[in-house]
């Protein structure tokens, strides 16, 4: 879907800025992971994309009850698809946000990492920056992902 590709992209494009090598779709046991990251605290951990609609049936009850609800059932499920297919050691990181723009607590602390990577590589100076462009980048990327949808939609109702 655009929403994920866009988000996936934008998240590589970021790494690679951070200084941090990554690779789309890996594959792992009975799947693939949509990325990996190379050097992330010397370690190699795998990412998986999904965007959750917080008023899907399977999310509403628990949305209406607290912020971030449904991105933190979908990090949960990505957790118990991907960490048994994972070998010892590899860490899964759920790259999930809501639909309206909220993003997962894994999600935020590898947006952290990332920045803290580019910090130690890069310097100070332009620290802020590359936190708020990112962030905004991502945004971005998910509303335009959200408006194309909405136009697909459109077209086929016409």
């Amino acid at each position: 879907h655009a929403r994920h590709k866009r988000v996936l992209e934008t998240t590589s494009i970021y790494c690679s800025k951070a200084g941090l090598a990554t690779s789309l779709e890996r594959k792992v046991e009975g799947g693939r992971t949509d990325i990996t990251f190379y050097d992330l605290n010397s370690s190699i951990s795998h990412g998986d994309v999904s965007i959750t609609h917080p008023c899907a049936k399977s999310y509403l009850d628990g949305a209406a009850e607290e912020a971030g609800s449904a991105a933190r059932a979908r990090d949960a499920r990505k957790q118990d698809i991907y960490t048994p297919r994972l070998p010892p050691g590899i860490e899964l990181i759920p790259l999930v946000m809501e639909s309206y723009g909220y993003i997962s607590h894994p999600f935020r602390s590898l947006l952290q990492k990332v920045s803290s990577t580019f910090e130690k590589r890069r310097g100070n100076d332009h620290l802020v920056s590359f936190k708020v462009n990112f962030l905004t980048d991502l945004s971005c990327s998910l509303q335009r992902g959200n408006a194309q949808i909405l136009a697909e939609g459109l077209c086929r109702a016409i």
